[in-house]
């Protein structure tokens, strides 16, 4: 009855209206997506009608959509075992760099230490990198391994930033084969 009432038009002005009437469950799914990708902070405003023959099968899928949302559901587990891993690795005796004691390291004391990471400004830089690459103890996180490498720059220290096990196996295995 709203669609005969409501002056959506109106309302469209100043709003992104999505709707779904009718829709065969692949379609509704693709719009109620578009709806909560965009704006999932105005799930609020979520307004469904209820039509007996086909409602609860779409209330199931609202509902699945909205509680699958990255946002609705943290894996507060792996975070967890992402934070305390660092102390394991140091009980288990892998070697780690302590910032605070650096200095004292004869490793460290010529050069200063450049830190490599992912983002927009390592393509910007990499041919200054490149040209100062024997000035620097090169620090790489493992996500510009490949970068370096086509780069002819190698790094005296790689680490990996993401503390998921399931990456671990991958980091060795393009170690073994680049470095």
């Amino acid at each position: 009855m709203s669609l005969f009432t409501t002056d959506y038009e109106k309302i469209g002005a100043s709003a992104k209206l999505y709707f779904s009437i009718n829709d065969d469950n692949n379609t509704f799914l693709v719009q109620i997506k578009k709806f909560l990708e965009g704006t999932f902070f105005y799930n609020r405003y979520l307004k469904y009608s209820y039509f007996s023959p086909h409602s609860d099968n779409k209330i199931k899928q609202i509902q699945n959509a909205l509680s699958t949302q990255s946002f609705a559901f943290f894996p507060y587990k792996q975070q967890l075992k992402k934070y305390i891993r660092p102390f394991e690795y140091i009980h288990d005796g892998y070697k780690t760099i302590n910032l605070y004691t650096i200095r004292n390291n004869a490793f460290f004391k010529d050069k200063p230490i450049l830190l490599l990471a992912a983002g927009p400004s390592l393509k910007k830089n990499i041919e200054w990198v490149k040209k100062n690459k024997d000035k620097f103890i090169i620090v790489a996180i493992s996500a510009v391994l490949n970068t370096l490498y086509n780069h002819n720059i190698r790094p005296n220290i790689v680490t990996h930033l993401d503390g998921y096990e399931g990456s671990l196996p991958c980091l060795m295995v393009y170690q073994q084969r680049h470095f």
